[in-house]
């Protein structure tokens, strides 16, 4: 057995999506549609031009191989004490009125911000119906902004303890001015020695692997070339991994001719699965979802039919947020309660504003 074959479950069924990432994985996972919010987020960050900057293991990868690690599910961010007041009172409340949550982590008051999407309630561990018997859990979209002092001797450090530069002594100048790279299609900006921070944060990172996240470690093999590790991996996602679900090929989906005009709706609790069965069966040209869980798969049903019209629906806040952090791929919505209906609205003009241009000369003149 490969090293990299002990991060899979090949008893799953072994597909890859843009909602859920590899329906086989172990690790938490760095997935599409969490690389499509946390465009959005940064989108925010830099209409505000808020200087933060990338950091952690969020640049490990690029220091690997210039793209995010496979099993990076959050983003990590710092920001100057300097810049705290202005990230509260302006960019903190527009974040939320875009339909974020947004809150300070609860043991580290002070310390920084927590901005999460694609949350389908308050435990990461809850799963939504993939294909017959087999439940999957949608990785959270989180980005984490670490509030970072310099202290008496040029170090950074965090306040209230929340962070890793209480541990480890880097120097303040590495960060500014920072260096702009592109990283999976998004510009972000690193540390201006990012390869130096790296290092002391986790040592030798191109000789040894490390898959962990938020504490918990999946593999770790010491004195591993990461170019050996990143092969096999590849390799075995290769070998194991489908692009569609267990009902279909790629001959069905090459084959498959819309009806126009033809609608299926889908059942309370349907799997993905069933869902695309249902579409292929049917020469479906459009789609009623019946409940706010099966937006998660927007992406997926996009992907896999292009032409099709989706309408989603929602009924509670959540799921309406996630509607609309979702709107690239959603053609109308549908909800009974008009005050959440309202919300759902408010969430767009606000994104429209964003879209506009409107926010920016308040951004620079805040930041100035």
């Amino acid at each position: 057995m490969s090293v990299a074959s002990r991060l899979f479950d090949f008893s799953a069924p072994a597909v890859r999506t843009d909602a859920v990432g590899y329906t086989h994985a172990k690790y938490a996972q760095y997935t599409r549609l969490s690389q499509h919010i946390y465009t959005q987020i940064l989108q925010i960050f830099d209409a505000f031009e808020l200087p933060y900057y990338l950091f952690a293991g969020s640049a490990l990868g690029y220091v690997r191989n210039g793209t995010m690690l496979p099993w990076i599910d959050d983003l990590d961010v710092i920001l100057f004490e300097e810049h705290i007041p202005y990230f509260e009172a302006e960019v903190v409340p527009f974040l939320k009125a875009c339909g974020f949550n947004c809150f300070a982590p609860r043991q580290f008051q002070g310390g920084g911000f927590h901005i999460l999407a694609m949350q389908q309630g308050g435990k990461r561990d809850l799963t939504i119906p993939f294909s017959d018997g087999t439940d999957v859990s949608v990785p959270w979209a989180q980005v984490d902004v670490f509030y970072t002092t310099v202290d008496e001797n040029g170090f950074l450090r965090n306040p209230r303890g929340w962070g890793l530069y209480d541990k480890k002594d880097v120097p303040a100048d590495w960060v500014a001015p920072g260096v702009e790279v592109e990283l999976e299609g998004w510009k972000t900006r690193l540390f201006s020695k990012y390869e130096e921070d790296i290092l002391k944060e986790y040592g030798d990172v191109l000789n040894n692997v490390v898959v962990a996240s938020h504490g918990r470690v999946f593999l770790n093999r010491p004195n591993m070339k990461w170019d050996d590790f990143e092969a096999d991996f590849r390799a075995v996602v290769a070998e194991t991994t489908a692009e569609h679900p267990p009902c279909c090929d790629a001959g069905h989906l090459q084959a498959f001719t819309a009806r126009p005009g033809q609608l299926y709706m889908s059942e309370p609790r349907q799997s993905f699965d069933a869902i695309v069965a249902q579409i292929l069966q049917a020469g479906a040209s459009e789609l009623h979802l019946a409940e706010g869980d099966q937006t998660f798969w927007v992406m997926d049903l996009k992907r896999l039919f292009p032409s099709l019209r989706i309408r989603a629906v929602f009924g509670n806040e959540r799921e309406a947020y996630r509607a609309v952090h979702l709107r690239s791929f959603i053609d109308d919505v549908s909800c009974e309660d008009p005050d959440l209906l309202a919300k759902y609205e408010a969430c767009l003009a606000q994104i429209a504003r964003l879209d506009q241009g409107d926010i920016g000369a308040v951004g620079a003149e805040s930041v100035s």
